[in-house]
């Protein structure tokens, strides 16, 4: 496959992941845009893959891009004054512990052990009973939940 091949099957597909990962579509776009610079630095390599080794190779390729671009930002907030906190509202107050009542029993448990008692995926699904992945996608789903009630209550 050509480079703009490649680019075609895949840059819609690739800019979901990137924006998956940092929220930011300007930097989505940059990792998107870095990752097909490496497509045409190794396009020879990339020729003799088969289609999904080729999806992997990108993924891969944009993830690394992506801790990379956290590494550096890292360093500069090391050097740099400390950034400013993104909320500066009170969540510990009524509405987010009616919040929490409202979701699901497994949900709830899962975020009182992660944010209350401040245990890990790992520790909270031992004590569950379930993978750690199980929790991950537990608080994820409680995370979209409280997320959307919160914004309806305004």
């Amino acid at each position: 496959m050509t480079p703009l091949l490649i680019y075609n099957a895949h840059q819609a597909e690739l800019h979901r992941f990137a924006m998956s990962l940092c929220r930011d579509p300007h930097r989505a776009a940059d990792l998107v845009q870095h990752t097909f610079l490496r497509v045409c630095e190794h396009a020879e390599t990339l020729e003799g893959y088969p289609p999904a080794r080729v999806q992997g190779w990108l993924m891969l390729t944009l993830r690394r891009a992506w801790i990379d671009r956290l590494r550096e930002d890292g360093r500069e907030h090391a050097t740099n004054a400390p950034p400013e906190p993104v909320f500066h509202s009170d969540y510990t107050g009524p509405q987010v512990f009616s919040a929490l009542d409202r979701l699901p029993q497994l949900l709830r448990d899962c975020v009182i052990m992660r944010h209350f008692q401040g245990l890990n995926a790992t520790q909270i699904g031992l004590r569950m009973r379930v993978p750690a992945a199980t929790v991950r996608t537990r608080l994820r789903t409680a995370a979209r939940l409280l997320r959307a009630d919160y914004l309806t209550d305004d």
